[in-house]
């Protein structure tokens, strides 16, 4: 079990389900994000499956059990790979956002070209897509998402990466990248021993209209 429900009238947890992975990563299940989309709660982490069902790495709540987001995110080619797409979940500009560790989201098969992109893919409430144009060049950053934030209109992304990749090319951006729905964007000035592992974003609030980071860095200015 990876995930549960408390009621107050009873004080009781009850069991969502049975989340579980397979291969190499069986045994690292863990749900890192959990979000409320569509009328649903929707979760993402590293597992696989419930039962029979496969989920990869992204999964709504019907009520009784999870239910597949297309055919999810997924880390390598490989049929048995799984993505972790629960770091950042969010929805911005008519598209919901998922950001961790994966190397391509959706398709009609794990590892379809088209589908390939940089940690980060949007839902569109059927399919999920790159950020913007085609492979190659991959769409979204060099080393995994942690966090998603939307404010003053941009979604901002935070994590162990140095670079953000979109149809102009690649930007220098350390560990935290603004994307206005059609390009990325490098922000203020980080200080910290970049890149990963020793500099990072984790993650995002917005305090007195003031986009507050924290994470592994000495110092930041916006």
């Amino acid at each position: 079990m990876l995930f549960a429900f408390f009621t107050s009238t009873s004080q009781t947890w009850f069991n969502m389900g049975n989340l579980d992975t397979i291969g190499t990563i069986k045994g690292s299940r863990a749900i890192t994000g959990i979000t409320y989309y569509n009328n649903k709660i929707t979760i993402g982490g590293n597992f696989k499956k419930e039962n029979s069902t496969i989920l990869n790495g992204i999964a709504q709540w019907s009520g009784s059990n999870w239910q597949p987001m297309g055919i999810g995110v997924w880390a390598t080619p490989a049929i048995d790979s799984a993505g972790n797409g629960g770091n950042g979940l969010t929805e911005y500009k008519n598209n919901f956002y998922s950001a961790g560790s994966f190397f391509g989201a959706g398709g009609s098969y794990i590892g379809e070209t088209t589908h390939i992109c940089g940690h980060i893919a949007k839902w569109n409430g059927t399919a999920w897509n790159p950020l913007a144009g085609t492979y190659p060049p991959v769409c979204g950053f060099n080393n995994s998402c942690q966090a998603l934030k939307v404010y003053n209109n941009n979604l901002y992304a935070g994590g162990f990466f140095s670079g953000s990749f979109d149809y102009t090319g690649m930007h220098t951006t350390q560990s935290i990248s603004k994307w206005n729905d059609t390009v990325f964007s490098a922000i203020g000035q980080m200080a910290g021993d970049f890149p990963y592992p020793d500099g990072a974003v984790i993650d995002f609030c917005i305090y007195q209209n003031k986009l507050i980071t924290g994470g592994i860095f000495y110092f930041n200015k916006w």
